[in-house]
């Protein structure tokens, strides 16, 4: 009879498995009935209507179950039985029949007849939810567990088929592990019944269905019994230990022990059943979980060929599925990579993309194997462009998974990076439509999915052939607004790495500065996160090209919010790039904060020299600068070496600059001077030395080392400041400058003809000159009338060895001090 038993169930009769369907997660499904009320004979019947006649004749038999007689005990067993299987709505009724706690006291019953009878109603109702409650809160777990480890075949088949499907309750999994009972069940797994085989593997299955409790199955001896299974010549339990082997394998701990136990081989025999399909998507799902990285893929890279051929054969849809993830997973191997390109997979790919009867998930898992292919393999880009209005389509269909459509962004960009071959399509698609409208809604796709699209548009940005497609789209209005509404900080780097790139055409300027540019660009900076703070970086330097936007982040304050972070603007700071480039877009505010002005940088008209500025407070433009309420120490030099036009609000606030502009007054005629001397100029230093003896002269001439204190100056600049009340005073007014108003003015000198001269500030209110210097290359002074257009613009690019000299102005004008000599030193630092 065993025998004829055991050749049943290897020819199907074995029970399917429940274990396709997850058991629910959670104490909530546990608690879905409530605690029963009791009621009475007549309530039941009355309830069940119809069926009162075989209601009342099973009410009967359990009522005779409290009989000593061990034949009336064993007939109401047998037509208990007969009730619970004629229907499973029986099992309901015989439930709240209160049928089970007769039944609880017979399964210990010295008559084995009847335990065994007993436990087959045990196990029969155990699918019922209010029989797993009540197994749960009698805590009839360890009582079961008890009875599987004996030896009554029978009592155990039954036992551990209420552990089954008691194991499908939250509670009910953690019942059976607080009683140990895991390894009770592990060795069950080499029992020789299969139904018991079965049984334990189910309730095996279900302890891993729940993530909390995967650990407590990935031991090696565990896995080993588990494995064992896989070559069972019964069909279910195939099914099922490859279930728990792929719990098993979503662990690091699993995979190494699947490692070391050969599963590669036993599984990968599998792939060439021909009867047994179904087994064939577990077997490739395991074998995905393992491919964590290059290391464990290499295992795998052998199977690619095998899988493009199962793929091609298989009806199994999730088979396909998963052996497609496979191979994009093998694909992290750039040799796999390119044999599949070569051997026709983007092909392939192509094909299962425009049927339209493909699966979703089969098409979401060919987007990643695109995306792999094409990262490892440059040439593969241009055969999967024609895969692009697909990914496209994917994008926007409401079907595709969250992962899918990622998978979808990430191979779009990739392939994209041949964008000579891919652009087209991608255009044709409606690709710029399409991801504009994602980066509009970022709050319904994944922040990968968001930096992948961006990643897209950036490939293109950064493309000076095809940015002004970028731009004509309309993207910078929807990045600026991602920025201020997203919080991931390398969202906001991959913005505003396109908005850099955007920023090169000078017709997006305006379009930067009206949709809040410089303020988002001031939150940025101001901002908690540190990878925020340095996006904002890039587009700075970017910007600051443009005068008119860098006064304008000037206006918004983006400065004093920077000079607010010390710590990022130091010398090595990440800020401080940044904070260079800004300040260089207005000379004034950068000599006052660092005291230093290269020789490449040009001084114009309206600068000013406020002295320098210790803190954030200080810092002042020149309408802030008003008489009444003045500093009393602050006296500016204003630099008026030709004609100009200021702002009304300037001159309404300064008595002095509007005397100077009704009067034309300026340093025009220092410019004429060095012009007619022009015969005497035959070298630079010659140069140097009659512009340097010019402004000497117009500043009162040589001064007496011995008699002259830097401090001298002031005191004609306060005189003029009380003359006309005002805090600002024209270098033209003044008659005897010192140190301060001679650098400036020779500063300015230089850049009009084209020397390179750097101003310099330092202790006791010192400011000089450094020049470089060709000293033996010809130099002619170029025509006046040639000047203006000729040297504005002028990049200072010397190819010859330079020598770097400090201009005396004041003891000796004209004298060339050789940088870091003692001459030098005392020049710049002695009061």
């Amino acid at each position: 009879m065993a025998a004829a038993s055991l050749q049943s169930k290897r020819s199907g009769g074995l029970r399917t498995p429940r274990a396709t369907e997850a058991a629910e997660r959670g104490l909530g499904r546990d608690f879905k009935v409530s605690v029963p009320v009791p009621q009475s004979s007549e309530d039941f019947i009355k309830k069940f209507g119809p069926l009162s006649v075989e209601v009342q004749q099973a009410l009967t038999a359990i009522l005779m179950l409290e009989s000593p007689e061990y034949n009336i005990v064993i007939d109401s067993l047998n037509a208990l039985q007969k009730f619970c299987k004629r229907r499973d709505e029986n099992k309901e009724m015989y439930v709240e029949l209160g049928g089970l706690p007769p039944i609880q006291k017979r399964m210990f019953d010295a008559n084995a007849v009847i335990q065994r009878m007993s436990m087959k109603i045990l196990a029969l109702t155990s699918t019922v939810h209010k029989t797993k409650l009540f197994i749960r809160n009698l805590d009839l777990a360890k009582d079961l567990l008890v009875l599987a480890e004996g030896q009554d075949d029978v009592i155990v088949e039954y036992a551990t088929n209420a552990l089954s499907n008691f194991a499908t309750l939250h509670t009910g999994r953690l019942q059976i592990i607080q009683q140990n009972g895991l390894p009770i069940l592990i060795s069950l797994l080499t029992h020789g019944d299969p139904d018991i085989q079965r049984n334990a593997l189910e309730t095996i299955w279900q302890i891993s269905a729940d993530p909390l409790h995967i650990g407590l199955i990935t031991n090696r001896s565990y896995t080993e019994a588990v494995l064992n299974l896989v070559d069972s010549e019964y069909p279910p339990l195939q099914a099922l230990s490859l279930l728990v082997l792929e719990k098993v394998a979503c662990r690091p701990e699993g995979i190494a022990n699947l490692e070391s136990l050969n599963s590669l081989n036993v599984l990968a025999k599998k792939l060439t059943n021909e009867t047994m399909v179904d087994l064939h998507r577990h077997c490739l799902k395991i074998f995905y979980h393992q491919c964590k990285d290059r290391i464990t893929c290499r295992n795998f890279a052998f199977l690619a060929p095998a899988i493009v051929e199962l793929i091609e054969r298989t009806p199994d849809r999730l088979a396909r599925k998963n052996g497609m993830e496979l191979l994009g997973r093998v694909c992290a191997l750039e040799l796999v990579a390119k044999g599949l390109a070569e051997s026709g997979l983007p092909y392939n790919i192509f094909t299962i993309f425009v049927n339209p009867e493909s699966d979703i998930g089969l098409k979401e898992a060919c987007a990643f194997t695109t995306a792999q292919i094409a990262r490892s393999v440059y040439f593969s880009k241009k055969d999967f462009a024609k895969c692009i209005p697909a990914l496209l389509e994917m994008v926007e269909n409401s079907s595709t998974s969250m992962r899918g459509r990622e998978y979808s962004l990430i191979a779009i960009s990739t392939i994209l990076e041949d964008i000579m071959n891919s652009i087209g399509e991608f255009k044709q698609a409606g690709g710029f439509e399409i991801l504009r409208k994602l980066l509009e809604k970022p709050d319904s796709y994944s922040d990968d999915a968001v930096l992948s699209a961006l990643n897209s548009i950036d490939i293109i940005a950064v493309n000076p052939s095809h940015r002004s497609e970028v731009v004509q789209a309309d993207y910078l209005s929807v990045l600026l607004k991602l920025i201020q509404v997203n919080k991931n900080p390398q969202i906001h780097a991959a913005a505003s790495s396109i908005i850099c790139s955007l920023l090169c055409e000078r017709s997006t300027h305006g379009e930067f500065s009206k949709h809040g540019g410089p303020e988002i660009i001031l939150q940025m900076i101001t901002h908690a996160e540190f990878p925020v703070v340095t996006a904002a970086v890039t587009i700075i330097n970017v910007a600051c090209a443009d005068p008119v936007l860098g006064k304008e982040m000037l206006d918004k304050g983006l400065l004093q919010a920077m000079w607010k972070r010390a710590d990022l603007i130091s010398r090595n700071g990440p800020l401080r790039a940044a904070f260079d480039r800004l300040v260089s877009t207005n000379l004034s505010l950068k000599y006052a904060i660092t005291g230093h002005i290269s020789p490449f940088e040009r001084v114009e008209n309206g600068f000013h020299d406020m002295g320098g500025l210790k803190k954030v407070d200080s810092l002042k433009y020149p309408h802030d600068f008003k008489w009444h309420g003045r500093d009393p120490r602050q006296k500016v030099l204003f630099l008026n070496i030709g004609p100009m036009q200021l702002d009304q609000n300037i001159l309404n606030n300064n008595e002095s600059l509007r005397v100077m502009q009704e009067q034309q007054q300026d340093l025009q005629d220092v410019i004429e001077t060095i012009r007619n001397q022009r015969a005497a100029i035959t070298s630079e230093p010659s140069l140097v030395r009659v512009i340097a003896k010019v402004v000497s002269n117009r500043f009162g001439g040589p001064l007496d080392k011995w008699r002259f204190t830097a401090s001298s100056e002031d005191v004609e600049i306060e005189n003029i400041q009380n003359l006309y009340k005002s805090v600002i005073v024209p270098a033209s007014f003044l008659t005897t400058g010192a140190f301060r108003t001679r650098a400036v003015v020779f500063k300015a000198l230089c850049d009009v003809f084209g020397l390179p001269c750097s101003l310099e500030t330092g202790d006791y209110k010192k400011a000089w000159n450094v020049v470089l210097l060709r000293p033996d290359a010809k130099f002619a002074l170029m025509c006046p009338c040639q000047e203006e257009e000729e040297t504005r613009n002028q990049d200072f690019v010397y190819t010859d060895k330079l020598r770097r000299y400090v201009v005396d102005l004041v003891y000796q004008p004209g004298t060339l001090l050789p940088l870091g000599s003692f001459d030098a030193e005392t020049y710049t630092t002695s009061s």
